[in-house]
């Protein structure tokens, strides 16, 4: 993933899905490339997922966040 996909972001937050599963059909996305997603924003500490043994929720708790980039 070279981007990272602010809808996901904005969906997590405003519609607070039950699970990535859920979050997959809010989007009308592939699960698999939801999970991935999920799986890099958790990796850089953007988004936490809750592991509740039969299913994982995203969530997002910020309101802003923004990126620095060296070139």
């Amino acid at each position: 993933m070279g981007a990272v996909p602010i809808f996901l972001l904005r969906t997590i937050k405003q519609k607070k899905p039950s699970s990535v599963y859920d979050l997959a059909k809010i989007l009308h996305r592939d699960l698999k490339n939801v999970l991935q997603d999920v799986a890099y924003l958790q990796e850089l500490g953007i988004i936490e997922v809750t592991d509740t043994g039969n299913k994982k929720i995203p969530q997002f708790r910020y309101d802003k966040i923004s990126f620095e980039v060296a070139i």
